[in-house]
């Protein structure tokens, strides 16, 4: 069993002694890091507490779930599991659904997967680049983008690998299962 490393949480908490509790901008910015060493924390327990290697766990800390379809193979190594590999430059670990206006949105910066590669069109369930979901998700979060740009996710499907990158409760405020 892999056991990560606490690294995280001691600089989560090393920064969490560095602020000042002078002004309301300290006092938010202590809850935001305060919020981070809980999901830092939330995580290394689900690791530290499972028999499952981490590249196998999804990030309910439970075995990962395979994703795709037989007849629309997915994932870094096409056998339509997310999951992580040091091999792929796009960090394919995001078990996303995804949206026409994920494609358009991957399309204008230059990933067309409607036309090209997979010919994807609205409702498969495909791997995602994390980078990607996050970019839709953040363009989103400010206004740029509508909701629908950002992919709903099987977190039963997505990598824990994920939540390097991703808070947990940004993946399950989109998770398949919500009730918008």
């Amino acid at each position: 069993m892999k056991i990560p490393s606490s690294k995280a949480l001691l600089l989560g908490l090393a920064n969490l002694a560095l602020l000042r509790p002078a002004s309301a901008f300290n006092l938010t910015r202590q809850a935001q890091v305060a919020r981070q060493v809980q999901v830092i924390q939330d995580q290394f327990r689900m690791a530290s507490t499972s028999d499952i290697a981490q590249e196998d766990m999804n990030v309910e800390g439970t075995k990962l779930q395979q994703h795709g379809r037989p007849e629309l193979v997915t994932g870094w190594f096409r056998d339509n599991y997310c999951r992580p590999d040091v091999n792929d430059p796009g960090d394919h670990t995001i078990a996303g659904i995804v949206t026409k206006e994920f494609l358009e949105f991957s399309k204008a910066r230059g990933n067309d997967l409607m036309t090209q590669g997979p010919k994807l069109t609205e409702g498969c369930r495909w791997c995602l680049c994390v980078g990607r979901w996050k970019e839709a998700f953040d363009a989103y979060k400010s206004g740029d983008q509508p909701k629908s740009v950002v992919p709903k996710i099987n977190l039963q499907g997505t990598a824990f690998s994920a939540t390097k990158k991703i808070s947990l409760e940004d993946l399950r405020s989109f998770s398949e299962n919500k009730k918008d």
